[in-house]
């Protein structure tokens, strides 16, 4: 009886992997570079997993990536976007910065039923300002620039 227990505990928990493994199925996996990974992965054990990140283009090679904390999942761009950094062997939602230029701050059926009655609709692309809890500013390559706690702007 004992291990019959143990073998079902075991397929109870290879099965929640599984189910997490599946419901990234559709997710365009972003990667970081080994140490910008690390410095990330220590932040994130301070915070529950109600985060997001937004990634800045700042120059040809140049990139900061920002740990915003997603209260109450009140970002519409994080909780809808297939874009996922992988860290500690989970996925994050990503935004862009550019989403703050180009993205409608709507889901895409929204959009779509305005579109279908009107094929020029109206629509502001609002911008949010989210201060970053924590940032790392690196180069392609990985080389750290600048991280820190100071509150930082980003457009999204």
């Amino acid at each position: 009886m004992k291990y019959f227990l143990i073998v079902i505990a075991l397929i109870a928990m290879s099965c929640s992997s599984t189910n997490e493994i599946a419901k990234e199925k559709n997710t365009i996996p972003y990667l970081v570079q080994e140490n910008v990974s690390e410095l990330l992965e220590s932040e994130l054990s301070k915070h529950n997993s109600n985060v997001f990140f937004i990634l800045n283009h700042l120059t040809a090679d140049t990139f900061r990536i920002e740990l915003i904390k997603n209260v109450n999942n009140g970002n519409l761009f994080a909780t809808l976007s297939n874009r996922k950094l992988l860290l500690a062997k989970k996925m994050y939602p990503v935004v862009l910065d550019l989403d703050g230029y180009f993205a409608a701050s709507e889901t895409g059926d929204k959009i779509l039923k305005k579109a279908m009655k009107d094929k020029y609709f109206d629509y502001t692309i609002r911008f949010s300002l989210y201060h970053a809890y924590y940032y790392v500013t690196f180069i392609r390559n990985g080389n750290i620039i600048e991280k820190g706690y100071e509150g930082s702007k980003s457009k999204n």
